[in-house]
């Protein structure tokens, strides 16, 4: 699947978001760039991205793969943060919340199938969503190592056009034996991209790690991810992750993934046709981004050791830790 959108650093920052689920070995799509050209004539360059369907499955789980579903709560749920219900009063299940056992109040999960799923399957999903809710033996019915590792790259690169923000989409549900497991999608607005209740450079830089949503949201409201964030094992283990990608940001390894893509889309980018920017923009927007990546890392760093908090409240109530950003 080609990705375009403006092709030059909004791409940039989308490949660097999958570099790093590379990075911590989640299960998440391949990514590369392609020059496009059609009949001889050059049509701009692109992201690749490995489209989440059955080659996806095969390579990930195996010939024995279970059932996919990509939930859409934009239709159904705009502008709800919180629950199980939308604006017109019905059900808006692509928040992942327990709702009920009635499989109708999970239309917008079965709506979003990828795969040829029926009741029995999803039986097992509302099974596993109301286990994880009343937070009774999590690892039975999701895949807990994996959804830590989606977290913490969804977490430190602050996407909020997700199931962390209101709209409650842009991701994939997978359903194996009775576990659930999230595979991520749709990262062009990461790095605070979009923001619902105002955005600035220090909300992005400082976005809190343990209450990783929009403002009106809470982990109330998101029961599939308060299973693992209230849990003191799971957090400890979310925040190692977390620690590791502030390591994939300050070791090097982001550099030399930074210069592999410049040299690669470069001049792709300066001479292309359909570009919404000028060459110098894109550089300067380049390495911006690497600016704002190395203050995220030194606040998530911070907040993982307990030098700044970690909490949206917290950090509303002190401040005086937090990184500056206000250049």
């Amino acid at each position: 699947m080609l990705n375009n959108n403006y092709a030059d650093a909004t791409n940039m920052k989308e490949a660097i978001v999958y570099d790093m689920f590379a990075y911590l070995d989640a299960d998440a799509s391949l990514y590369n760039y392609a020059k496009v050209s059609v009949n001889g004539e050059y049509w701009g360059v692109y992201l690749a991205l490995e489209a989440v369907e059955e080659r996806f499955l095969l390579r990930n789980y195996g010939a024995a793969a279970g059932e996919l579903y990509k939930p859409e709560g934009v239709n159904g749920g705009r502008g709800m943060g919180g629950g199980g219900m939308n604006a017109s009063g019905s059900t808006n299940s692509a928040t992942l919340n327990y709702i009920d056992d009635d499989l109708d109040s999970y239309e917008t999960i079965w709506d979003g199938a990828v795969t040829d799923s029926g009741k029995k399957d999803h039986k097992r999903v509302v099974a596993a969503l109301k286990q994880i809710a009343a937070q009774d033996d999590v690892a039975s019915v999701m895949d807990v190592d994996n959804v830590l590792r989606y977290m913490a790259v969804h977490t430190f690169a602050v996407n909020l056009d997700s199931l962390s923000g209101s709209m409650s989409h842009n991701y994939y549900l997978y359903e194996q034996d009775g576990r659930l497991n999230l595979i991520p999608w749709d990262y062009n607005l990461a790095w605070g991209g979009f923001s619902q209740g105002g955005s600035d450079a220090s909300r992005t830089v400082n976005f809190a790690i343990d209450t990783p949503f929009s403002g009106n949201i809470s982990l109330d409201d998101r029961s599939f991810f308060a299973a693992l964030l209230e849990n003191e094992t799971y957090l400890a283990q979310y925040h190692a992750y977390l620690q590791q990608l502030c390591d994939y940001v300050t070791d090097g390894t982001l550099q030399a993934v930074y210069n592999r893509i410049r040299n690669q889309i470069d001049a792709l980018v300066e001479s292309d046709p359909t570009a919404f920017y000028t060459y110098d923009e894109y550089d300067t927007a380049a390495e911006e981004l690497m600016t704002v990546l190395v203050r995220r890392a030194e606040s998530v760093a911070g907040q993982v050791d307990g030098t700044i908090p970690s909490t949206t409240a917290g950090q509303q109530a002190d401040s005086s830790a937090l990184v500056d950003a206000s250049d």
